[in-house]
């Protein structure tokens, strides 16, 4: 029996123990500090981005800027490496995404 009072092995599954709800996880890692983790770099992003654009220096150096100051080599407010290995991943479909967007106008001339 778990700290929450689930047996591990009714479902197979951990069971979220930190903040006493007795409710069985489904995911390999806490959902709640992934949220928290986006919430903080799409914030840092947002943030430096702005201050980027104002200097006049390319955005999506203020992006990564925003990613290294956050992540274990900076601050180390995002430690866990699910939430780096997420984080990451979602950062590159969407840069991904951009690019084929913007190259789709450049081509067309239009939306």
């Amino acid at each position: 029996m778990c700290a929450c009072g689930y047996f591990k092995g009714r479902t197979g599954l951990p069971c979220l123990q930190r903040t006493g709800l007795r409710i069985p996880f489904l995911f390999p890692f806490h959902m709640h500090e992934l949220i928290r983790d986006i919430t903080l770099c799409i914030a840092a992003a947002w943030l430096l981005g702005l201050v980027a654009h104002f200097l006049r220096q390319p955005v999506l150096l203020a992006y990564l800027a925003g990613g290294f100051a956050l992540g274990p080599a900076g601050f180390k407010f995002i430690e866990s490496g699910e939430s780096i290995t997420a984080i990451a991943e979602l950062g590159l479909i969407l840069l991904l995404g951009a690019d084929g967007e913007s190259r789709e106008v450049a081509t067309r001339g239009t939306f």
